[in-house]
């Protein structure tokens, strides 16, 4: 206790270094932590108020070797259901679809289950209950609808009265039976459902029965005792005997059983991604707050030189001095793991906002981030670990003075501490891996947002859904053109068209060929993104036209078959030079080619460019997106753009309405994620960085006091006196920047899914930062040089 007493009065008493030590350690606790609260919530959290949830678990089809979402048959379904021992339950957990709010023409997205779904949740009712079995079968499907607890109080204000009110979804009255517990998102992380409804209620019976319909997970409860092992041996087996009871149907039914935690398991690899660029990223932010502290507290303990060696020449053992030394840097780390905590909470809500985003279809991606228990006990691991492994060296190493010279206060005996120059060279390589990184991801984020192949600006995008209104075929191209007429008569739009799939998404593909010219075998065929779209959707994105036209309103009039491509599909297909007025295979229907645009897409400089298709969709299709270029603010536009579409039909549901860029930055959102965490993580270590070169200068200087005195004295210049200084720093970034270059040169491909308009290994992004590290070590150095040019030599001489 004497020991803490005084490390705590010790520090107190050094008010500036504690204060940069404790933020430093602080920032990059946080930042930790806050990325093991996303990396938790994405792969290992149960559904939010699960009883019991180590005893539940998914079953998914594995698809060539891999586990799939939704692959399995309501039929499936049943049979597992009543043919499993392991469980005490089991439900079929369908794919989340959007129905709509037919009095707000809002889509809703809907989980679709089955009635045992909340029982082996283990989850109780906020208000009425959940759906009972006789719900959901043939004979006795009623319309019935449980509310989720967030769109109870968004949509209803938390009105008790709203238990067997009717509600009508997609057109159809329902009866609104229960109200969801506050809290409980669904069984997979990501996806809020607003509603859940019985199986029964969004499939027809025959689609319930056909086991090629396939639209079902399975989720079940573990009964006590029973372990995953053996829920897979059985699943297993349950499967290899329906493959030999429905051998037409049902082939290869591979079955995986996992534990029901966080993302669906197909989501699973491509999620990520970027939680392993994070990871990497605090991890490194991390060694620097570490490295800067083992760094400072050697600085610390340097200039305490003459204390120490005082306490052991009086007969202080060397354990003792390294105790107390120990418990200095221990105390350092707990504030920092404690000031940590508060960084987390601000971190962790700034990943929760950044994470959620919304789709293309309106869907909105939410993945509720929480401290918990075991953050807690991260953050203290993390903090004893920090005080421990980077103060000891520091503190073995200044028990261990030589004690003449320390008695004497000589400064000049030790030249320079290689343990500190070290920490330091391993400071400066880590900073250039961060920085590398965040100037690649600033990059690309400003591709994804100001050059996607388009531009992007003053144009809104909105999501219709006229087939959820029961438009169809002619009476939707009707609907379509009275949505024209009535935009284009706005004097603030320029100009507007309708596309099937939203440009930055790509959905779709296509084999093309020339005709005569089919593939030898169908795995050879070219197979080519296709976009669907309208008259003026070229001179609304302002793509360029290179030849021929744009598609115009009478290839959909007269329903022709007209097709837009970009110069790589038409290099690709040799018709480069004579590509207008061609026939092109598309889905094996014939298609004119009016024009050959230049379009490349988003995609890595130095990437061969993709080939692209743009089809002329004769306004059929009953669902699709629209896009309006406007003069002014996009967002200022917005609410009269959709009051005209409305006013059509206010019964069509508008999916989504915001500006394009809004829609690009949520398809793409992992790239600003990346490019702030990284800018962040790389601005610290920058500072950090400038922090210890600035401490080392400033004791050679401190230690070449007489040195520095007696050259004066001889007639040394200010300039020479000034290079003397820059060379000791530049002396140790010379050592660290090319470590830090080299590692940043093997690092970054993992960013390389992220990194769109530049190439990973960009030779001007390195040559900036070894400047920008060169312009940092002669600021840091700026002042201790200035100090070494007024040393006075009768001053420095009298120094010994």
């Amino acid at each position: 206790m004497s020991n803490f007493r005084l490390a705590a009065r010790t520090l107190r008493q050094s008010p500036a270094f504690t204060l940069i030590a404790v933020l430093s350690l602080a920032l990059g606790i946080g930042a930790a932590t806050s990325v093991y609260s996303l990396t938790f919530a994405l792969f290992f959290a149960p559904p939010a108020g699960a009883a019991d949830p180590e005893r539940l678990v998914r079953i998914c089809r594995l698809v060539n070797g891999r586990p799939e979402g939704h692959e399995l048959s309501y039929a499936d379904y049943l049979d597992f259901r009543d043919h499993a021992t392991v469980f005490t339950e089991l439900a079929s957990d369908g794919n989340v679809t959007m129905l709509t709010d037919t009095e707000r023409a809002e889509q809703l997205l809907t989980a679709v289950v089955s009635p045992s779904y909340f029982g082996v949740l283990g989850i109780r009712p906020h208000q009425g209950r959940f759906f009972l079995a006789s719900e959901d079968t043939p004979a006795g499907r009623d319309l019935v609808v449980v509310l989720s607890h967030a769109f109870w109080q968004k949509r209803f204000a938390g009105d008790t009265r709203v238990v067997g009110a009717r509600f009508v979804l997609a057109d159809m009255p329902s009866t609104i039976v229960g109200v969801a517990p506050a809290g409980f998102e669904g069984s997979s992380a990501g996806w809020t459902p607003d509603i859940f409804v019985p199986t029964r209620t969004a499939f027809t019976d025959a689609a319930l029965a056909n086991r090629a319909t396939r639209q079902v997970d399975l989720i079940g409860r573990l009964k006590s005792g029973r372990t995953l092992a053996e829920a897979q041996a059985e699943m297993t087996l349950i499967a290899r005997q329906l493959e030999q009871a429905h051998p037409e149907t049902i082939r290869d039914l591979g079955l995986v059983v996992s534990k029901l935690r966080g993302l669906d398991p197909e989501a699973r690899s491509s999620e990520a991604r970027l939680p392993l660029v994070l990871v990497a990223t605090v991890a490194c932010l991390l060694m620097i707050a570490c490295v800067n502290l083992a760094g400072l507290l050697l600085a610390r303990h340097a200039a305490r030189r003459k204390e120490i060696a005082i306490r052991l020449a009086l007969g202080a053992g060397r354990g003792r001095v390294v105790h107390q030394l120990l418990m200095e840097s221990l105390l350092l780390s707990t504030f920092g793991g404690a000031a940590g905590l508060v960084v987390a909470s601000w971190g962790k809500t700034l990943l929760e906002r950044a994470y959620a985003r919304e789709m293309f279809d309106g869907a909105r991606h939410l993945y509720p981030l929480t401290l918990d228990t075991w953050a807690y006990v991260l953050t203290l691991c993390i903090a004893t670990a920090t005080g421990v492994a980077f103060g000891l060296l520091p503190a073995l190493q200044a028990s261990r003075p030589v004690l003449v010279p320390a008695l004497k206060d000589d400064v000049s005996a030790p030249r320079r501490s290689r343990l500190r120059t070290t920490f330091l060279v391993m400071q400066v390589a880590l900073s250039v891996v961060l920085l590398v990184g965040a100037a690649l991801a600033i990059q690309s984020t400003r591709t994804v947002w100001h050059d996607p192949g388009f531009d992007p600006e003053h144009i809104a995008y909105f999501n219709l859904a006229p087939g959820r209104a029961g438009y169809r075929a002619e009476k939707a191209t009707l609907y379509k053109a009275e949505v024209r007429r009535r935009l284009e008569s706005l004097a603030f739009v320029q100009s507007m068209s309708f596309v099937w799939i939203p440009l930055p998404l790509w959905a779709s593909t296509a084999d093309v060929f020339l005709p005569g010219q089919p593939p030898a075998r169908p795995e050879d065929a070219l197979r080519v993104p296709v976009n669907w779209v309208a008259a003026r959707f070229f001179e609304t994105l302002r793509i360029p036209i290179l030849s021929g036209r744009d598609i115009e309103m009478h290839d959909l009039e007269l329903a022709r078959p007209t097709v837009v491509v970009n110069e790589a599909l038409a290099r690709r297909l040799g018709i480069e030079q004579d590509a207008v007025g061609r026939t092109l295979m598309v889905g094996g229907k014939p298609f004119e080619v009016v024009g050959i645009a230049r379009y490349q897409g988003l995609r890595a400089q130095g990437d061969t460019a993709r080939p692209y298709l743009f089809c002329s969709d004769p306004g059929r299709r009953d669902d699709g997106s629209l896009v309006v270029r406007v003069n002014g603010d996009v967002e200022a536009a917005l609410p009269a753009l959709r009051g005209e579409i409305l006013a059509v039909d206010a019964h069509v549901p508008i999916r989504q309405a915001m500006s394009l860029t809004r829609v690009l930055a949520n398809q793409e959102a992992e790239v600003p994620i990346a490019m702030g965490v990284l800018s962040f993580a790389g601005g610290l270590a920058l500072l950090l960085t400038m922090l210890g070169l600035y401490g080392v200068v400033a004791v050679s200087v401190e230690q070449r006091t007489r040195e520095i005195g007696i050259r004066i004295a001889l007639g040394a210049r200010s300039a020479a006196i000034v290079g003397l200084v820059l060379r000791e720093g530049l002396r140790l970034v010379a050592i660290g920047l090319p470590l830090g270059l080299a590692t940043a040169l093997a690092s970054v491909r993992l960013l390389a899914n992220y990194l769109y308009g530049v190439s990973a290994t960009d030779a001007e992004t390195f040559i900036l930062i070894a400047g920008l590290l060169a312009a940092v070590t002669v600021a840091a150095c700026y002042v201790p040089a200035r100090r070494a040019m007024r040393v006075e030599p009768l001053q420095a001489l009298r120094h010994d």
